[in-house]
Order: C-alpha cells, then structure tokens, then sequence
C-alpha cells in the first residue's frame, strides 16, 4: 500500500511540474510575441492603418514605418486619426501625422512600439511600449487643413 502511495505521490508531481513548465514556456514566449497589424499594402501615405484589436495605429514616416498607440501617454485616452488636419489628438492632447507632441496637456509623444516587416505583413511588439519623444523632441509638422474637435 505504501508503494501505491509514493508511486501516486511522484506521478503526481510529474505532471505538476510539467504544468508548471508548459505555463513558463508560455508566458515567456508571450513576453516578446509579435502580432500581426495588417498588410503593409494598407499603410497609406495620407492616412495609417489602424488595428483596434491592438489599438495601434501603422503610419508612414521618411524613415519608413511606425507603430503607434491608439491610447494617449497621459491619462490612457483613446487617440483619434483626423482626416483633414493629418494629426492624431485626443482629449488631453495632439500630435503629428508621426505622433510627435503638437499641442495639449500630454507630456510627450505618442507611444511607439517595436514593428517589423514580414513577407508584406506589419508585426507589432505591443508588449514592450517605447516612450514618445519629450515635447521638446523633434519639431511637429502643422496641420494640413482643418482640425478636428476631440473631447
């Protein structure tokens, strides 16, 4: 009987620690997963594409691709895309077409984050946010035409 015991007590603690393994691998490989954001075909010189799963926005720069969040560095608000001005804003701030800070009370830029390019499909690393420039940082461009009111 005893022997019964220790053999349930041991198999027992296999499958444990194999559980415990299976989670770790997971979450660690969950750490740095890129997600799909859309086609690359899809980022438009005059507008982004705009994934509201991950709440990010793909624009187009002179220096190639951006990923950019949909949520606002100060309070978390959603950030908006306006057609006619070429900027992002929200209720507590503006930014440019590259999300740097334009105007409001954010503290700084739009949050990046880390995008690749794969066999034509944006990847985004929305696990590991990069701070936006200070709003001293690179100076914003204007508005293209007429602002859209957030609020």
């Amino acid at each position: 009987m005893a022997r019964a015991w220790r053999l349930q007590i041991i198999v027992l603690l296999a499958v444990a620690a194999f559980v415990a393994a299976a989670v770790a691998v997971s979450w660690a490989s969950g750490a740095d997963a890129w997600q799909e954001a859309g086609p690359v075909s899809k980022v438009k010189a005059i507008k982004p594409l705009y994934n509201e799963e991950l709440e990010v926005f793909i624009v187009r720069t002179p220096d190639g691709l951006r990923a950019l969040s949909a949520r606002g560095p100060l309070r978390d608000e959603k950030i908006e895309f306006c057609l006619t001005s070429k900027m992002f804003g929200g209720s507590y701030g503006m930014f440019d077409r590259y999300g740097n800070y334009y105007g409001g009370s954010a503290p700084r830029g739009m949050t990046r984050f880390p995008l690749r390019v794969e066999e034509g499909t944006v990847l985004v690393q929305t696990q590991e946010p990069i701070e936006g420039p200070p709003r001293q940082g690179p100076t914003p461009l204007e508005p293209e035409g007429p602002l859209c009111l957030w609020g």
